[in-house]
């Protein structure tokens, strides 16, 4: 009979994957879901050469969506939804500022803002009922003087939360919107074909409800935004717009300054489009 008090306690393999959840869960619950090297080795308990390691792990994990900030002190997550309103979420604030900075621009969108939807009032359980972004402009050339904003409604997907509904929620969340767009994190290393199982079934449902798809392998950086389908307008009735007005009215700010830059390295943001 063993004696216990003489056993080697088992050793068991570090999981290294948690390491990642750990380092993901800790930015997730901050302001803008970011935080300095500083923060999270204050936070976590982990000297600099650990947290090194497991950034290095992370970023080298598609689906882990931690990036590093310019100038590498801070780090922001894009993988998630769940916390704080549109103002809090690290990839709605990235993807609105390559709109404000780049996408629009390359559209010849102008006089364009926004209006931030996704806040606590507008859920129901954990369901969202509402488009996470409406984006309202003016297109490049108006028909007539007094021609209105056209409106333009954004599902904003993660890659764990990208799918075929993630087109059936853009085009019922855009009713009383002018064009409905789903954004997602684009996996794989085939810029013209996304990684995913559905892709043809996304692709076919999107083109028979007229749904735009734009997918991204950085959402802070235009030079990787992929336009694969434009969307078709939406015919509109005066009581959906009302309704949809009413619900998200107009923001005051004008959120494409002249000042802002025009371009972001010569990129251009449609590839592979389908006819």
């Amino acid at each position: 009979m063993n004696n216990p008090a003489n056993t080697t306690p088992i050793r068991r393999p570090r999981n290294r994957r948690n390491d990642i959840d750990t380092l993901c869960h800790a930015l997730e619950h901050r302001p803008n879901q970011q935080a300095s090297k500083r923060q999270l080795r204050a936070e976590l308990g982990w000297d600099e050469a650990k947290l090194e390691r497991v950034i290095l792990r992370a970023l080298a994990d598609q689906r882990s969506a931690v990036a590093v900030l310019r100038g590498g002190k801070s780090l922001r997550y894009r993988g998630t939804e769940r916390r704080g309103g549109s103002g809090g979420v690290g990839l709605y604030l990235d993807v609105e500022r390559v709109i404000t900075q780049y996408w629009g621009r390359d559209r010849h969108f102008r006089d364009c803002s926004f209006t931030h939807t996704a806040v606590p009032a507008h859920r129901a359980g954990q369901r969202w009922f509402y488009p996470d972004l409406v984006l309202r402009c003016h297109p490049g050339r108006k028909t007539r003087p007094d021609q209105a904003k056209r409106v333009h409604t954004f599902e904003i997907e993660t890659a764990a939360g990208f799918g075929i509904q993630s087109v059936y929620q853009s085009y019922e969340h855009g009713r009383g919107a002018d064009f409905s767009w789903v954004l997602f994190h684009r996996l794989g290393s085939d810029r013209g074909r996304p990684d995913h199982p559905d892709w043809d079934r996304i692709t076919h449902v999107a083109r028979e409800l007229g749904v735009g798809l734009v997918g991204f392998a950085n959402s802070n950086s235009a030079s990787t935004w992929c336009t694969y389908r434009e969307p078709k307008p939406r015919n509109v009735t005066v009581a959906e717009r009302r309704d949809f007005d009413h619900n998200f009215p107009d923001a005051p700010q004008d959120l494409l300054s002249p000042d802002a830059p025009s371009s972001d390295a010569g990129s251009r943001l449609s590839c592979a489009a389908e006819g």
